[in-house]
């Protein structure tokens, strides 16, 4: 996908941004390449990329020799690039890392919770574990922690509200208290909606603009990620697709109504279902759906609850029309075969079957998505401009230079105020390849 950028002084700050988010990937990018994918002027991506070298943000990295000539100049983060945390906040449990922003993990740590957690005890665990983390992270320093958490939450307020079986825990001010006690910026998201955003910012949807992610736990959940944006609703509750209604008849679910989904294909349920029909008890997930690989009456009874998940999941399709649905959490442990039954079933009951595919895929972070969501979460913050993070944007831009060749007036620097840019144009196709000895050469000549 192309995220077309802007060369407009106003736009500077947009333009560094974008180039930024492309570097985080991981992959390197040659300038070359960062002007083909942004659409920014190869002038103005030389001179973001060297103000982002002196800031030491990035560097170039080692070359790969593909063949004759000198191979392209790759940039990539340094090691002095700053650094994030993320935790992951379970019923039972809390996981947390720091990680670059190239998503390399430099320090874990998990505590347990359980009866007798208070408001009180949860936030003291939660601040220890950002210390400790704090102090991992090979000198770098930290410029925001996410936290992931199960809904319902008050995003605006970074509160975690009413979550059910929780210890009787309510309305706790996650993102703010802690935001006090560190001295950081925290935020605080549903672990859904940090798993679609993981997702699109590293995982296997960059290139698309319209994907769910659906993760199985406890219960069910959808994020919901619709033309490059996460859409959250009105109140952030979007994607609660456990509370979707498939039998209004059904059993009775903790949010007082009847039938939703997660009563049937949660975790818990699953495996209650073959316990009381089977007879069989799994140590986990992951196993109970390798058994239904080899056991007919396992595969039989599976398969009548992935019929009702593909239920709602066509129900999803016909309400965002998406590209994917990317499984996760738990759901990442369904075999191949599993989900490409889950994806036949799903394209042939959507309404705009025969039109494009809809992809059913496993998360690229396996069951952990929501941990490297909630690490990501401050990153995506300043891409959506909720966080300034200085070090992004307040950087010296090189002075013009004063040099010209020999009968020429020097080129104008297109980052310059005192220049007439060209109008705001968004870039609908790929500019001519150049070939390799002229790009070779651009590159040298931009180091």
């Amino acid at each position: 996908m192309r995220t077309a950028g802007i060369n407009l002084e106003h736009t500077k700050k947009t333009n560094r941004l974008l180039i930024l988010r492309l570097l985080c990937s991981g992959n390197g990018f040659s300038r070359a390449e960062l002007a083909r994918r942004t659409g920014l002027a190869k002038m103005t991506v030389s001179n973001i990329t060297n103000e982002l070298v002196k800031a030491g943000l990035i560097e170039p990295l080692a070359a790969e020799h593909q063949g004759a000539g000198r191979p392209p100049v790759r940039l990539g983060l340094t090691r002095r690039s700053p650094a994030e945390v993320g935790l992951f906040l379970r019923r039972d449990s809390c996981t947390g890392i720091c990680a670059t922003m190239d998503m390399e993990i430099l320090s874990q740590v998990e505590f347990s919770l359980g009866p007798g957690e208070t408001a009180n005890t949860l936030l003291d665990k939660t601040e220890s574990a950002i210390r400790y983390l704090v102090q991992h992270c090979e000198n770098r320093e930290v410029f925001g922690v996410g936290i992931a958490a199960m809904g319902p939450l008050d995003y605006a307020r970074g509160e975690l509200m009413t979550p059910p079986n929780f210890y009787n825990i309510r309305h706790v001010a996650m993102a703010e208290t802690l935001r006090e006690r560190l001295g950081i910026p925290v935020f605080l998201a549903n672990d859904m909606d940090v798993s679609a955003s993981v997702e699109k910012l590293y995982g296997k949807c960059v290139d698309l603009r319209n994907f769910v992610y659906v993760g199985l736990t406890n219960g069910v959940g959808a994020g919901l990620l619709l033309n490059n944006s996460l859409f959250l609703g009105n109140h952030g509750f979007a994607g609660e697709l456990g509370h979707m209604t498939i039998d209004s008849a059904g059993p009775l679910c903790t949010c007082g109504n009847r039938g939703c989904l997660e009563t049937y294909v949660s975790v818990p349920r699953i495996m209650q279902q073959f316990r009381r029909e089977l007879g069989r008890e799994f140590e986990d997930f992951g196993e109970l759906c390798g058994f239904c690989e080899q056991d007919p009456a396992g595969a039989a009874l599976l398969d009548t609850l992935l019929e009702k998940l593909s239920t709602a999941l066509i129900n999803l399709c016909n309400l965002t029309d998406p590209e994917a649905i990317v499984i996760g959490h738990s759901g990442a442990l369904f075999t191949d075969s599993q989900l490409e039954s889950i994806e036949k079933r799903v394209n042939q009951g959507i309404l705009a079957k025969g039109l494009s595919k809809v992809q059913v895929m496993r998360s690229a972070f396996g069951t952990q998505a929501s941990l490297y969501g909630a690490a990501a979460l401050p990153l995506q913050q300043v891409f959506v401009g909720n966080l300034c993070y200085e070090k992004f944007f307040e950087i010296t831009p090189p002075c013009p230079s004063k040099r010209k060749r020999r009968g020429q007036a020097p080129e104008p620097d297109p980052d310059s105020p005192e220049q007439e840019l060209e109008p705001d144009l968004q870039v609908l196709e790929e500019p001519d390849e150049p070939d390799e000895q002229e790009e070779q050469q651009e590159e040298q000549e931009a180091i």
